[in-house]
């Protein structure tokens, strides 16, 4: 499959070839075209492919519909993708619409906030402190201690 080649016309090239090498007496049981369209897909495919390939029972025509919808998820995703990209611009332009968690006024973030900036260079703002977590859980037979720390 060459790239940039959409997938149902990859399947339609297989299919003739496949027609062709029946039609000069060299057959091709499902088990071997199965496994000659998934070694022709490009790079994007190789990991559904392989999914594929370790699939016990798989049919021709499953792989296809499978690969098919792997197209169009892709698709899809990169419209969604290009969609978020254009609505990123815009967002810089509006105002925060919630209040600040710090002085409590609308208007502006926490990360925003004038007051807490300036309360911040004369040092009256508390600092996080990092705290420990202890945990145990208990089992018939043994028990384990958790410890996290922040």
């Amino acid at each position: 499959m060459e790239p940039k080649t959409r997938f149902a016309v990859h399947v339609d090239r297989f299919k003739e070839l496949v027609l062709q090498m029946e039609t000069i007496g060299e057959a091709l049981d499902e088990t071997r075209q199965l496994v000659l369209l998934l070694g022709s897909l490009t790079a994007e495919y190789r990991m559904i492919s392989t999914v594929l390939e370790n699939t016990p029972n798989m049919t021709i025509a499953y792989a296809i519909q499978v690969l098919s919808g792997v197209e169009v998820w892709d698709e899809s995703s990169s419209t969604q993708e290009k969609a978020f990209a254009s609505k990123k611009k815009e967002f810089g332009k509006r105002r925060f619409i919630g209040k600040c968690f710090y002085c409590k006024k609308p208007g502006h973030k926490e990360s925003e906030c004038r007051k807490k900036k300036a309360d911040e260079g004369r040092g009256q703002v508390a600092r996080d402190t990092s705290g420990f977590a202890f945990t145990a859980t208990g089992a018939m037979e043994k028990s384990e201690w958790l410890v996290v720390t922040g």
